[in-house]
């Protein structure tokens, strides 16, 4: 895999290819990993010279740069010389969203000449049963063209919508308790889904303290989270829509659906994008802001 690799498109799809590129290092060898946000208020440019410094320790280390807005010209001599003079034992994967004419950027042309490019084009309607296709062959998901017809029809072109449901599939349709434990976190962000539904705060919260202890679940929660948003939407518009999972977990959308208003459900989709930005931008108290989610979502008659 090339030092440098520069990630820029679709700001999901960046997602999953930047998620991609550092679970295959990690497959090679335990890496350490720090994470750069360039839209946190504590960021600094000449925060990315650290990382060209010398160690007498060193050890595998991935820098996972998110840039989500253009550096100004002496900034951008602090990226391009990151790149030029990345150390041996380091990797630099930088993530580019959300920036106009990027192609244009002086910047951008030069980190090109010390990197693997990955641009990733929009997903056109004609081209999205494919990659729902290709999403669920990744995931190891055995997707067969009825069920793949029913989540393209259901999220209505929302790739990320249609990734949320393959990897429900693939832990609904798990059948070893090993391959629970090697999805531990998707597992766990069912049972919170389950629980949140059923309105059992103190159930949410304990699983909330075992997630909180396995490092990157924080973005499998959001959307854990708003998934269920999505479906209460869905059920509210039609309440006999067909929605897959086992028993319990249904009886409980439904439940919650007739129970939920809609205001509430569209205030709690407003918070959870706001906890999902803030934590992009690694600003806020994740844990503390969750909790206060949490139990909106179990009692949003107390809803503030």
């Amino acid at each position: 895999m090339a030092k440098v690799k520069v990630i820029h498109g679709d700001h999901f799809l960046v997602e999953l290819e930047r998620d991609k590129a550092i679970s295959d290092l990690r497959e090679k060898e335990k890496f350490e990993r720090e994470i750069y946000f360039t839209k946190g208020s504590s960021f600094n440019w000449s925060d990315l010279l650290m990382e060209n410094e010398d160690s007498l320790f060193p050890s595998p280390k991935i820098i996972d740069l998110r840039i989500e807005n253009s550096p100004l010209k002496l900034d951008s001599e602090f990226l391009i010389d990151l790149c030029k003079s990345i150390p041996a034992e380091k990797y630099l994967i930088i993530s580019i969203s959300g920036i106009d004419r990027l192609k244009t950027r002086a910047w951008f042309k030069s980190i090109l000449n010390h990197g693997e490019e990955v641009e990733l084009q929009k997903v056109w309607p004609n081209k999205r049963r494919d990659w729902i296709r290709n999403a669920a062959r990744n995931l190891s998901v055995n997707l067969s063209s009825n069920a793949l017809e029913i989540i393209h029809e259901k999220t209505q072109g929302n790739l990320l919508a249609a990734y949320q449901e393959l990897k429900m599939m693939k832990v609904l349709n798990s059948n070893s308790e090993e391959s629970f434990v090697e999805n531990s976190s998707e597992f766990d962000i069912f049972n919170l889904s389950n629980s949140l539904l059923s309105g059992n705060i103190n159930q949410s919260f304990e699983i909330l303290q075992n997630l909180k202890l396995q490092k990157g679940s924080e973005a499998l929660i959001i959307w854990g989270i708003f998934r269920e948003l999505e479906r209460l939407s869905f059920l509210k518009e039609d309440s006999n829509a067909k929605l897959n999972g086992p028993f319990d977990y249904i009886e409980n959308l439904h439940k919650k659906s007739k129970a939920i208003p809609d205001l509430a459900i569209h205030k709690l989709k407003k918070r959870t994008a706001e906890l999902d930005a803030n934590f992009k931008k690694g600003e806020g108290n994740f844990w503390a802001d969750l909790e206060r989610v949490v139990i909106d979502f179990c009692q949003p008659e107390f809803q503030s």
